[in-house]
């Protein structure tokens, strides 16, 4: 597998089956936590808003890209293109059908009680032998109490993968602070998944993929809580592949 920079990201420039088989050969029986994660354009510009999140995912041990726009953008800026999609609902579903069959153990933390109890119900129905040895909503202050018990529970059970189904930044701060209290573990970075799982919200089929609307699917399903944020990290996306393409300009003229 390769790492490519793009907006000044690292990245692993591989396929799925590329990925799970790093995954299962070199990852799952280190005995050190690792954190598997997908950059998409918001997280892109949330990266570019905060060096903390930036140094987060630079330091990731996995980084895929999740959105077919850098996908295409890659093959422009970046040394080594990405082959294909591989993060989101792809990588998430690979990692859990894998698991099952293997005898992995898993462990779920996002979104409501009552959706991830749904999201459970409904992923045990996908995978027929998936090991999920415990679960806890979102709902938690980073430091607080209960964000402690979760990772006492995580270091008593000590699951093979720790999916983190929050929202961004709280997704990336709580998994720096799992990652520095247990000996082991995979922890997979999966944003909103649990309500894809649940069945509370769709994702978009291959065309809105390749023409790269995705996010208007998710922006119709909640426009009060993503209309704003779409607004103004699409603006910083653009502003920032202009500024790309300058430099690009500006390099070969200098050449």
């Amino acid at each position: 597998m390769k790492e490519t920079i793009l907006f000044n990201q690292k990245f692993i420039s591989a396929t799925t089956t590329e990925i799970l088989e790093f995954v299962e050969n070199e990852l799952i029986d280190s005995n050190k936590a690792k954190i598997i994660s997908a950059i998409n354009v918001y997280l892109i510009t949330l990266c570019y808003q905060k060096k903390e999140i930036s140094d987060f995912y630079n330091h990731c041990d996995i980084v895929t890209v999740d959105g077919r726009p850098l996908v295409y953008i890659s093959k422009l800026f970046s040394k080594y293109s990405f082959p294909e999609m591989v993060g989101g609902p792809n990588l998430w579903t690979n990692l859990l059908d894998s698991g099952s069959k293997k005898n992995r153990t898993f462990y779920f933390i996002g979104s409501t009680e009552e959706t991830l109890i749904r999201a459970i119900l409904n992923i045990k129905k996908l995978f027929d032998n998936i090991n999920i040895v415990g679960s806890h909503h979102g709902y938690f202050e980073i430091n607080g109490i209960i964000c402690s018990e979760v990772v006492d529970e995580i270091k008593r059970l000590k699951p093979d993968f720790i999916f983190i189904g929050t929202s961004s930044p709280k997704k990336e701060y709580f998994a720096e602070i799992l990652k520095t209290n247990i000996d082991s573990g995979i922890i997979v970075l999966i944003g909103g998944a649990f309500d894809l799982f649940a069945g509370e919200k769709k994702i978009g089929n291959e065309l809105t993929s390749k023409l790269c609307l995705d996010w208007l699917l998710r922006l119709l399903q909640e426009p009060q809580r993503l209309g704003w944020r779409y607004l103004r990290s699409n603006t910083i996306f653009i502003l920032m592949l202009i500024n790309e393409l300058f430099k690009r300009i500006k390099y070969f003229l200098i050449k």
